[in-house]
């Protein structure tokens, strides 16, 4: 090999020579000769001092330099290495070993040469240059390494690098997990499009900021998109980190699952919200104010209760409310300003169940309310707060009033209804004798006089009902009547109750007009009316009356029932007349415009439902000043078949073979007039005066075509029992029962089939006496199969 030579005065041995003393000043870097052929060595004086030589002790020879100062273990390794220098290169790569100084301490040495050939001679001159603190900071590098690498790896965050383009470069194994992506799917990848479309253009926004150097880090809460498609809540928190090299900063990002929190502020808004949405919509008022007693809240109850919707904020409503509202005590009594709830809850009382008459001094809005105040306190025992609940009593309170009067009322029905039998007794007798006389006079004469007989009674029987109707205890009982002649039969009723000072007009026409309907309940719905129409005229006027056909001289839009004509029924007065507001509220129970103490309100409401109730409807027409007509229009019938009118026996009535009828009534005048009628209709008659007597009769041999009883008996047995016996035991007996109360018939109008036994009720013409006679028998002639004698 040929080597060029090296310019220089002195070989190995000859001294120090001047470019191995280049770095004489150097503590941790020397330069020593080594002479592969024969091993010499030459250390100038910095190497000297860098190995730690002593001055009689310098090596003259590879070996008693690798004896010296080399590390036990090394000595081998790194004679070996010396043997493998290939003497074909110039340069030796560097290598590291250790070596042991004087006090037994060891270094870590770093060594590289160059060969060069010096007069024949192979010289390798070194480089040796002390690493143990590089060593040393390199381990330690390497641990903390080790151990940010572990943290990074196993932090529960996810923990992301991306760089100047908002790619990702690295990620740790929470982000894989966070989002379901793996770190081939990642690498690369740009962050915003992880992101919410959504959030992706404010975080994207925040993130150029970042890369533009405007900003050092930026937090955010986004929501991010998994490899699935779910949506996930984090928050992100990216910061610039410079790496190698600093006009290239990458970036690191710290990704936090925040769902849970994000859940649980979506409870607490959905709370926040529940809470808001009670205070708002609750059945009760709810107001809250600070310590100096200004409104911070109050929610629509409390602001209808107070009347402040057309007052210009709420925060003023309490200054207001002192200047403009007065408080009353539940009796009437004026109540100071420093008795008021909210000024007790100021001195911080507790107030409960506080009840007053809330009303404007102008008279323009009152109300019944009950107050309750708590004062809140905070941890020192200061007041903050007073929070108030308001409940509005008005209607409470008429309703106490419409009880009270109700319960008036339920006296004088149950006094009403301790003479309805006893009056039905007698109505019966009255007509039903009437009804026998008429069967035997035929002149035109006297058929009058007993009809008019015959109408007082159907008066006295409507009187009656009425009665029974304060009660509620009257069952309805449709029957098809001519109202033309109810309103005739009524004229002096009307005349009665409306006094001198109106005039009153009945206009019904020449024809008969029909309807289906209860009389009782027709004529509570007219009297309701025609004292409604009195109370409108305190000054006198004109009360009309009227009946006709719907497209008989109709006029303001009355309209045809669909089923065909209506029968229109018209109260109309010259009185104060009615505003629209007040025509809307009208059908609406306990709404009335009178004095406290002069309605409850149940009238109109009445009316409305008794058209209701018969397919009809009503239509109020009214104006301030111009009176008020109320029409009820009714559908049409075709015929009536009147109980208590005399008629040309156009109608069959169904009459006896002979058979036997044992009438069972305790009444002596009843039980004569049931014979005698009995008699006239061709019956054989028996007759028992209480339940246990008929029971005898019939369990001693008597076999009756039927048993005609009353239902309130005195004895151990009523009429019902007796009526169960004979059916259970005889079934073909018929059974027919009669009673003067209402309320002994007021399930059978709830049953879709036929009820049996039948109940009549008293009064009751000779017709429907027939009839029910007759389909008794017929009914118990059914049940054991024999053929029915009656004839007609």
């Amino acid at each position: 090999m040929e080597r060029q030579s090296v310019s220089t005065s002195r070989s190995v041995g000859d001294g120090p020579i001047s470019l191995l003393s280049v770095f004489a000043d150097h503590d941790d870097i020397c330069f020593w000769q080594w002479a592969i052929a024969d091993g010499d060595t030459h250390f100038p004086q910095n190497a000297v001092s860098f190995f730690k030589f002593r001055p009689d002790a310098v090596p003259q020879t590879l070996d008693a330099w690798l004896d010296d100062i080399v590390a036990p273990g090394e000595r081998e390794a790194l004679l070996e290495r010396l043997r493998s220098i290939d003497t074909s290169k110039r340069h030796i790569d560097r290598f590291a070993f250790r070596i042991k100084d004087p006090d037994n301490a060891e270094r870590w040495i770093e060594q590289r040469g160059v060969i060069d050939e010096v007069d024949g001679r192979l010289l390798v001159t070194w480089m040796s240059q002390d690493i143990t603190q590089k060593r040393r900071t390199a381990a330690d590098l390497e641990v903390t390494e080790r151990q940010f690498d572990h943290l990074v790896q196993h932090a529960s965050v996810g923990i992301l690098a991306f760089d100047t383009d908002g790619r990702v470069t690295s990620c740790n194994p929470a982000f894989h997990a966070i989002l379901g992506y793996s770190s081939r799917d990642l690498h690369g990848r740009s962050l915003t499009s992880l992101v919410h479309h959504e959030d992706a253009r404010r975080h994207g926004a925040r993130l150029q900021q970042l890369q533009d150097g405007e900003i050092e880090a930026f937090d955010c809460e986004c929501r991010f998109l998994t490899k699935s498609g779910a949506v996930v809540w984090v928050e992100t928190h990216a910061w610039a980190m410079p790496g190698r090299n600093e006009a290239l900063p990458e970036f690191v990002a710290m990704i936090t699952p925040i769902e849970e929190r994000v859940q649980a502020l979506e409870q607490l808004r959905q709370e926040r919200d529940k809470l808001q949405a009670i205070f708002n919509h609750a059945g009760v008022g709810l107001a809250v104010t600070d310590a100096a007693g200004k409104v911070q809240a109050m929610n629509a109850e409390a602001v209808r209760i107070h009347g402040f919707e057309d007052w210009p904020k709420t925060e003023q409503s309490l200054e207001l409310a002192r200047s403009q509202f007065e408080l009353r005590y539940p009796d009437g009594r004026l109540m100071s300003i420093d008795d008021w709830p909210g000024s007790r809850a100021l001195r911080g009382e507790f107030v409960k169940d506080y009840d007053t008459i809330l009303s404007r001094k102008d008279g323009s809005h009152s109300r019944y309310a009950r107050y309750s105040c708590s004062p809140i306190r905070d941890a020192d025992g200061n007041a903050i707060m007073q929070v108030y609940s308001i409940h509005d009593l008005t209607e409470t309170h008429r309703l106490q009033e419409a009880l009270s009067q109700s319960q008036r009322l339920e006296a004088l029905g149950r006094l009403a209804g301790g003479i309805v039998h006893d009056f039905n007794n007698v109505l019966a007798v009255i007509s039903g004798n009437l009804e026998l006389i008429a069967k035997k006079q035929h002149d035109d004469r006297t058929r009058h006089w007993i009809q008019a007989a015959l109408d007082a009674a159907e008066t006295g029987a409507s009187i009656n009902q009425r009665l029974l109707a304060i009660t509620r205890k009257k069952s309805r009982q449709k029957r098809t009547i001519d109202v033309v002649r109810k309103l005739r039969s009524m004229g002096e009723l009307f005349r009665r109750i409306v006094g001198e000072d109106i005039n009153l007009e009945v206009d019904v026409p020449d024809e008969k007009l029909f309807i289906a309907v209860d009389p009782g309940d027709l004529d509570s719905a007219l009297l309701n009316l025609v004292a409604n129409a009195r109370d409108a005229m305190p000054d006198g006027g004109t009360l009309r009356i009227a009946v006709r056909r719907a497209n008989e001289g109709g006029k303001g839009g009355v309209h045809r029932h669909p089923k065909g004509n209506d029968v229109v029924l018209s109260v109309q007065d010259t009185g104060i007349g009615m505003s629209k507001e007040t025509i809307r509220l009208a059908a609406e129970p306990f709404f009335t415009t009178k004095p406290a103490g002069k309605g409850v309100g149940l009238g109109l409401t009445g009316v409305h439902a008794f058209a209701d109730q018969n397919g009809g409807t009503v239509r109020i027409v009214s104006e301030i000043g111009a009176g008020t007509d109320v029409r009820i229009m009714l559908p049409e019938t075709e015929s009536c078949p009147e109980a208590l009118e005399i008629e040309e026996d156009e109608t069959p009535i169904p009459r006896g073979n002979g058979e036997t009828v044992l009438v069972v009534e305790d009444d002596d005048r009843m039980r004569d007039l049931a014979r005698q009628r009995l008699e006239w209709l061709g019956y054989r008659v028996e007759e028992a005066a209480s339940a246990d007597e008929a029971s005898k009769r019939i369990a001693g041999g008597l076999r009756p075509a039927c048993v005609f009883s009353d239902i309130r008996l005195p004895g151990d047995m009523n009429g019902q029992e007796l009526a169960n016996e004979i059916m259970a035991a005889h079934p073909d007996i018929g059974v027919l029962l009669c009673t003067s109360y209402p309320e002994d018939i007021r399930a059978r109008h709830t049953r879709k089939t036929k009820p049996r036994p039948a109940i009549l009720g008293k009064p009751c013409s000779l017709l429907e006496l027939a009839q029910a006679v007759s389909d008794a028998i017929e009914d118990a002639v059914g049940n054991s199969g024999a053929r029915s004698p009656m004839k007609t």
